[in-house]
């Protein structure tokens, strides 16, 4: 049983980070379209929220999880 838990973690692992090079690449497609350094930064960070292991991906939720005061900016 453990040893299965430990082979899904790793493959979960697996797709999280082939995820995440997903994540960076569309980042580095649509990053252009900000022409201040901040709202890049938010974009990066709210791309990396929405592949977090944040429970509910809500304003709210994902607000906390990339350090944001609130979700103003996250709509």
């Amino acid at each position: 049983m453990l040893a299965e838990h430990r082979q899904g973690d790793a493959a979960e692992a697996a797709v999280l980070e082939g995820s995440a090079a997903a994540w960076e690449r569309l980042h580095e497609r649509i990053a252009h379209r900000f022409g201040r350094a901040e709202p890049r930064a938010r974009v990066r960070r709210y791309l990396a929220g929405l592949l977090g292991r944040v429970e509910r991906k809500n304003g709210w939720q994902l607000a906390e999880a990339i350090g944001e005061v609130g979700p103003r900016g996250l709509h």
